[in-house]
């Protein structure tokens, strides 16, 4: 009877595992390994070293390649290095200052960039993510153009790590993911198209301009030249 009752109890235990099990929420995309934000930091540190033309040997292998939400980071990272290359770059200079690159020095100096003074440390906006993944590729190709290779991995582990941390505090809290992130970075992306479009457009037309005032100099310089020689 005993072994019974305990063969009935383990059998009851098992369901309400199931039933709990199946009551559970999903994981959030940033959550999953899939969505690791050191494949995100990885994957741009590369195409950045790329466009300088050097190649990260070291590179870690990612479980996940060539991910369409990669692609939106290469995007809008590299949009937000060339609106602020100047800042970003005294930044670079400022953490690569020491002669020895830890995590506690790197904390430092990003402690507080791209972050609002109504926000916390810990919060993680998808502004500040983009910013700080964009001030991180342009230190990896410092440390590169240095014939510094070697801290390459060091500053993706760094990165990683801050971003990952702040990333699982807020992000359940605010409502962020990967997701919503993509769609953010398609509206940066258009955005950035009609920016481009419109300087574009107002070049040619001071081209234009400028042509125009060419000629009517040009038409009077002319006839000012022949008036004096047929003196």
């Amino acid at each position: 009877m005993e072994g019974t009752r305990s063969t009935s109890d383990v059998s009851h235990i098992g369901s309400e595992s199931s039933a709990e099990i199946l009551d559970l929420e999903p994981l959030r995309d940033f959550e999953c390994d899939k969505y690791a934000v050191q494949g995100f930091v990885v994957d741009y540190f590369t195409y950045r070293l790329q466009l300088d033309g050097f190649d990260w040997v070291e590179r870690p292998t990612l479980p996940y390649e060539n991910l369409p939400e990669y692609g939106s980071m290469r995007d809008v990272a590299l949009i937000f290095e060339r609106r602020h290359r100047d800042e970003l770059d005294r930044m670079v200079t400022e953490l690569l200052g020491d002669k020895y690159l830890s995590f506690q020095r790197y904390v430092e100096v990003v402690e507080n960039f791209g972050r609002h003074d109504d926000e916390s440390p810990a919060h993680m906006s998808y502004g500040r993510l983009v910013a700080l993944i964009a001030f991180g590729g342009l230190v990896v190709c410092r440390l590169a153009e240095g014939e510094l290779r070697s801290e390459i991995s060091a500053v993706a582990m760094y990165t990683s790590k801050f971003l990952e941390k702040r990333i699982q505090l807020s992000w359940a809290v605010d409502d962020r993911s990967w997701a919503k992130f993509a769609e953010c970075a398609e509206v940066i992306k258009c955005r950035q198209r009609e920016r481009e479009q419109c300087e574009r457009t107002k070049s040619r037309k001071w081209s234009w301009i400028g042509l125009a005032t060419v000629g009517v100099v040009g038409i009077g310089a002319f006839t000012l030249t022949r008036a004096v020689l047929s003196r």
